[in-house]
């Protein structure tokens, strides 16, 4: 009897908080960040530097492997400032990287997000649609820059037909984004789970927290939206804040003590 609560009290499983969390989080990543401002500036430069690397056709599917495990190293950073007030190293980002399950939850959840974008393409917008596309796209770059009114009504229809392709593109990104990066991988260096696991619990947890999650996806957007009014300044200013929402999210949702290690 005492070995089956054992193993019932070591069950990982998400906790379910208040909706109105999602203010909780960014207070709490407001006050990381506070404790060692330039450093988090300096790891969160090379968080941002790979993934603008992900853009890049080749290049990018790297970046996607690679992120997993920054962004787990990332979390236990400030876990470990959380808990004893240890400051953030840049060299710690890449203690995880190259670890074979990291780089395996990477091109997982990178193969998911791809197929699933396919399948809203093939669904959302139609074959005559794509050709209109690429044809005003075509257009646009032979034709003189002033065109009639009529041109221009025509071309912004034919953008707003690829609207719910955008926007459910946009969610599906936020979705890989908080299952992969924000739940599943610190979960891996935590508990030294394996990847399948992990993103089954990051779904778990993103279901059981949605409405947190939108509300706080929703202040981050208009965090950015404001910093944006000084242009790359301001972006690179609230970049560690947006990044440490991980941390505020991960603690919360997941309070057990990390086993990870970092070197």
């Amino acid at each position: 009897m005492h070995d089956q609560d054992l193993i019932i009290d070591n069950l990982i499983e998400p906790r379910r908080v208040p909706a109105l969390s999602g203010f909780v989080w960014l207070r709490d990543a407001f006050a990381l960040y506070r404790g060692a401002p330039l450093a988090w500036l300096g790891c969160s430069l090379i968080v941002m530097v790979l993934l603008s690397l992900s853009i890049i056709p080749v290049i990018g599917l790297a970046a996607y492997a690679l992120a997993p495990g920054v962004l787990a190293a990332y979390v236990l950073m400030g876990l470990r400032q959380q808990e004893s007030g240890q400051k953030p190293q840049i060299a710690q980002l890449f203690s995880l990287v190259f670890q074979g399950r990291f780089l395996r939850l990477g091109l997982l959840t990178t193969l998911f997000t791809l197929l699933l974008s396919q399948l809203l393409l093939a669904v959302l917008v139609s074959d005559v649609q794509l050709e209109q596309l690429n044809r005003m796209f075509a257009e646009f770059g032979t034709a003189p820059l002033a065109t009639s009114p009529e041109q221009s009504e025509q071309a912004l229809k034919q953008l707003a037909a690829f609207m719910p392709f955008v926007l459910a593109s946009f969610a599906l990104m936020i979705v890989n984004w908080l299952v992969c990066c924000t739940f599943a991988a610190p979960l891996m260096a935590c508990q030294q789970l394996r990847a399948v696991e992990s993103i089954r619990l990051g779904f778990s947890a993103l279901w059981c927290n949605l409405p947190a999650l939108v509300l706080l996806v929703l202040c981050q957007f208009v965090v950015l939206l404001l910093a944006s009014m000084l242009w790359l300044f301001g972006v690179i200013l609230v970049t560690p804040l947006l990044l440490l929402c991980n941390t505020a999210i991960f603690a919360r949702v997941f309070p057990h003590k990390p086993h990870g290690v970092l070197a």
